[in-house]
Order: structure tokens, then sequence, then C-alpha cells
């Protein structure tokens, strides 16, 4: 009838938007939040609720439950509160997040000295994947042009191609060996060589982690060897 309902709408680890808002009335928060309490007609109330989106948190994966809880206002005043109330758990899947790598802009350096990229120097690589926690990444490093690249250091890291000291190279480690490799990487062009080499950083986190399979990054900075 045209009697108002108030329904209670929540979820723990996402967001809730009703199709729409029209003729209802929000006692407690708001549309696009994560709790919130309406009254309205019932045909506004299933109107709203005809289309309910729930989208859960920034990379959050794992069981949520949205709770609804509909109680029937008794304006009339006679009788108790009537009450009904529902759960519906909501299995959110992991999906794989890409890797995403930090690469400071141009860089210049002297002809046969050496160019460091490190946090001293404002030009610091680093990479970053948010659900790789202890899984094994790889990152490909290399230079066009002859150069050497030699990291700061190779404890907890596997070379799946070339060494450390050489023009190009594969690791693998966790994200946190890996940018300490990075945290001092050094470059060394070519005896003699001057004009624009290119460094290259590619990362893939081997799908490791959720749906979608393996995921890169991949970025390039350019060296002017003067």
């Amino acid at each position: 009838g045209s009697s108002p309902f108030q329904v209670t709408l929540g979820v723990s680890d996402g967001t809730l938007t009703l199709a729409t808002t029209s003729d209802l009335i929000f006692v407690v928060g708001d549309d696009g939040q994560s709790s919130m309490t309406i009254e309205g007609a019932i045909s506004a109330i299933n109107a709203g609720l005809t289309g309910l989106v729930y989208a859960p948190f920034s990379d959050f994966n794992g069981l949520d439950q949205l709770s609804i809880e509909t109680s029937e206002l008794d304006n009339a005043g006679s009788g108790d509160l009537e009450t009904d109330t529902s759960t519906v758990n909501i299995d959110v899947q992991s999906v794989n997040d890409p890797p995403v790598n930090t690469v400071s802009g141009p860089q210049t350096v002297d002809e046969d000295e050496v160019l460091v990229f490190s946090d001293d120097n404002n030009n610091q690589l680093f990479i970053a994947d948010v659900d790789a926690v202890s899984d094994l990444v790889q990152v490909t490093l290399g230079v066009s042009d002859g150069g050497t690249l030699t990291l700061a250091t190779t404890s907890g890291l596997s070379f799946v191609e070339g060494v450390n000291g050489q023009s190009s190279m594969t690791i693998e480690g966790t994200v946190t060996a890996i940018n300490a490799g990075l945290s001092a990487l050094a470059y060394a062009p070519s005896p003699d060589f001057n004009g624009i080499d290119q460094l290259s950083l590619e990362t893939s986190d081997l799908g490791n982690t959720g749906t979608g399979g393996s995921q890169t990054d991949t970025d390039t900075v350019d060296i002017d060897v003067q």
C-alpha cells in the first residue's frame, strides 16, 4: 500500500547504489555508501532495489555479505513493529592486478662516466604490485647501445637471462628483493659512446595472483650521453 516502509541496507567491504532515489527519504547514510536506511512507499523502495549495484572496495577480494532489514512503519499505532531481515553472501573473487613501474624522466651523463639511478639522485627506479606480496615477479632490464647495467645487490634474485653488469638481464625475485637491486642501479655507457641510449624496464607478475593471466608493465628512460 501507500504506508511507508523503512529499509536498512549494508555491506562490510563495498558500496551500494540504488537504481533510483525518487520518492525516498534517507534516514541514515546516503546512496553510494556501505550502508543506508531509507523510507518510502513499498513501490518506491522496490524501484530503488531493482538494479541495486554492489561495488567492492578497490583491491578487496573475499566474502562480503549484503544485509537487508525491512520494517513496516505502523502509523496507526496498533500492534508491534514488524521487521524482516535477510542476508546475501557475495563472493568477490581475486583478479590479477598489473604491476606498476615508476621511472624517472630523461637523464644526462657524461661520456665514459657512470649514471646511478637512486633516491639521492632523484631518479630511482622501482616496481610495485598490490597483490604480489611474497610471490615472485620477473623484471627485464636493457639498454640499447651497448652500455652496461649493474644492480645494487643481487641478494634474493635469480638470473633467468644474462648476468649482472651486462647490457640486458632478466631477473626474478620478490618485489622487495628486486627494488633493493634497483635502488642504486648503475648505467655505464660503452667506451667513447655519446648520443641517446635508452633504458627499458619490463615487469611481469607471472600471473601468480587471481584471474586474468600474466600482467606486465613496460617503461623506458632516455639517457643522453654527452
